[in-house]
């Protein structure tokens, strides 16, 4: 009898080992938020703190990424082109004042697989000029609306109504990989304007084509024989 259980044993557990080969696997989940970046030596650096736990100095570029990546620990990246976009750019016609900073904040909202039917909008580029005691939230606070979520300290869940709602949910699908920059909203060329000049000039010339064509009609029929103008 004890030989038999000890079979019957090892046969359970050995089938409890198949079962859980067997079993199927959980999709995994990622988290759909807010990524807060300092930008160092021309690069965008994951902060270690939350926005509340930062003060910027004076001339800092800050930088958020609504993304759902597919690694937390490389994140995808604010998709503004550092090559061209520096505090110089953004805060350049802000003069200092004493007692306050100036931060440029630059936000990518996203890309439309993480919008839900949204519209995504343009990226900014803005400068805040704050006190210099103020933290990274009151810096983006400056420039942009805000909705966050008490998570141990203050956690951004939007940025200008954007999402609308929810804080970090967790969706089935990241983020796709980034290819090429965005541009910064406002930024875009605008189109040749007609200012009245050019169908003046459109105007003259076809004047000239027609007095051109009217004058050869009358000059041949004048050289035709037997008639007379």
């Amino acid at each position: 009898m004890t030989r038999r259980l000890l079979a019957l044993l090892l046969s359970a557990f050995a089938g409890s080992l198949v079962l859980g080969v067997a079993a199927p696997a959980h999709a995994a989940d990622y988290y759909r938020s807010w990524t807060f970046f300092n930008v160092e030596d021309g690069k965008y650096v994951v902060s270690m703190v939350g926005v509340a736990g930062v003060t910027p100095a004076d001339g800092s570029v800050e930088a958020y990424r609504y993304a759902a990546p597919a690694d937390f620990n490389k994140p995808n990246l604010p998709r503004l082109d550092l090559a061209n976009i520096t505090f110089d750019t953004v805060c350049g016609d802000t003069a200092a004042v004493d007692g306050q900073k100036r931060v440029a904040v630059l936000v990518d909202f996203g890309v439309t697989e993480d919008a839900e039917g949204a519209e995504v909008p343009g990226a900014t580029a803005e400068c805040a000029q704050v006190d210099t005691k103020a933290t990274a939230l009151q810096v983006l606070e400056k420039v942009a609306e805000t909705r966050t979520k008490d998570m141990g300290g203050p956690f951004v869940c939007a940025i200008d109504g954007y999402p609308a709602s929810g804080c970090a949910p967790t969706v089935q699908t990241a983020t796709p990989a980034d290819s090429g920059f965005v541009t910064v909203a406002g930024d875009e060329p605008a189109p040749a304007e007609d200012d009245g000049s050019n169908t003046a000039l459109y105007a003259g010339l076809g004047a000239i084509v027609v007095a051109l064509i009217a004058g050869g009609v009358f000059v041949t029929r004048r050289n035709k024989p037997g008639q007379t103008a």
